[in-house]
């Protein structure tokens, strides 16, 4: 609940960045040269606020089943994985089972995200919602493969920057996790992190999704000989600057919103080590200062509050 509950506020409020970002891709002579803030007034100045609002419904559609799916998805094949390996194993091929934990998780979570990000792109480059969107029903899942490896890729870095970006700090700074606030900052953080490199590595399969998207018919190859043609390199790369700023604040937002969930509803490590909650549980095993909180009573709401936090994807 708490994935699903972070995944879709994140979305939904970055709406409109997501509409600047799907429009500088599908129409980048419209807005070369101009900064996020900038192209934001456009749109508004141009089609008014609604404009900035364009495909909120599958956003929320698709997010909530995103979120509800890729977390304690994630945490179920992370804990298979390890439990299969064993320990020494395990530890020895840590980073691996964590990349392929978060794409088994994403795989299954793509299969809904595709038909609502289909119709959100086509309402946004078609500046409105259509009935026709929605047929025939085999053109939804059209960008499944580029929507697979855009989330694949941006899952896996996006859990392996987070996971190991969070356990350097709480290993140089192991007080930090004692403190419920300077623990939020250390999710805050290690999210936004995590987010911008895994917009950079996932960048060419969204461009390719948002052409597939908006002309179905061209098929994968098509779509990158399209952009190919129009930009070359920087046709994949156009909207990088918008997309890493809406990823930066979207997985922030998702672990910061993740650990204040758990923390509301009083849930720990101890929790977590029973249960299939989200994310970087393997921090709980590997990192003194999580082995720490792991041991901290349950009525204490500030337990765990960063160490078991993980989390999206755009």
């Amino acid at each position: 609940a708490a994935g699903a509950l972070a995944c879709t506020l994140t979305h939904v409020f970055l709406v409109p960045v997501d509409v600047v970002k799907t429009l500088q891709q599908a129409e980048p002579f419209r807005f070369q040269g101009l900064g996020v803030l900038s192209s934001v007034l456009l749109l508004w100045r141009t089609g008014g606020p609604q404009q900035l609002l364009l495909g909120t419904v599958p956003t929320l559609l698709g997010y909530t089943w995103y979120g509800a799916t890729v977390f304690p998805g994630y945490e179920f094949f992370k804990r298979k994985l390890l439990s299969w390996c064993g320990p020494r194993l395990g530890a020895r091929l840590r980073v691996p089972l964590v990349l392929l934990a978060g794409a088994l998780a994403t795989f299954i979570a793509c299969i809904g995200v595709c038909p609502a990000e289909a119709v959100r792109i086509r309402t946004v480059t078609a500046h409105g919602f259509r009935a026709s969107f929605l047929n025939p029903p085999s053109a939804l899942f059209a960008g499944f493969t580029p929507l697979l490896f855009r989330q694949v890729l941006f899952g896996m870095a996006k859990f392996l920057v987070f996971d190991t970006f969070a356990a350097a700090v709480y290993r140089r700074f192991p007080r930090l996790a004692t403190r419920k606030k300077t623990a939020l900052l250390v999710s805050l953080l290690s999210g936004a992190i995590a987010g911008t490199m895994a917009t950079v590595v996932s960048q060419p399969s969204d461009a390719i999704l948002t052409k597939l998207a908006a002309s179905p018919k061209l098929g994968i190859v098509g779509a990158a000989g399209s952009l190919w043609a129009r930009g070359r390199f920087q046709a994949f790369f156009a909207g990088l600057g918008t997309r890493t700023v809406w990823a930066a604040a979207i997985i922030a937002g998702q672990f910061l919103l993740y650990d204040v969930a758990k923390s509301f509803f009083r849930v720990t490590a101890a929790d977590l080590t029973q249960t299939a909650d989200p994310v970087t549980t393997a921090l709980l095993s590997t990192e003194p200062a999580f082995r720490r909180l792991k041991e901290t009573p349950t009525g204490d709401p500030g337990a765990g509050a960063a160490g078991d936090a993980g989390g999206d994807g755009p």
